[in-house]
């Protein structure tokens, strides 16, 4: 189709039901990608490259996408 463009999907992490365990898992799964990036096996090494590049774990920006998400939609409930 010429001229089209393709459909975007945005799903937020705040709509979705995650558990302490999920959370866990993915922050492992980026974990473990740093380790073998930067050829390392310190979890210390990792955080530190993290914290460097200004890379946040799902969990952290889980946490403050749903702090931002309960104070957006405590003004909503408010303003009814």
């Amino acid at each position: 189709m010429k001229g089209s463009k393709p459909l975007t999907y945005h799903i937020s992490l705040e709509a979705c039901p995650l558990t302490k365990s999920n959370l866990q898992a993915l922050d492992f799964v980026i974990n473990r990608f740093f380790m073998k990036l930067f050829q390392t096996s310190s979890i210390d090494t990792v955080k530190h490259c993290q914290e460097y590049f200004g890379f946040y774990l799902p969990s952290v920006l889980w946490a403050k996408r749903m702090q931002k998400f309960e104070v957006k939609f405590g003004l909503y409930l408010s303003s009814e």
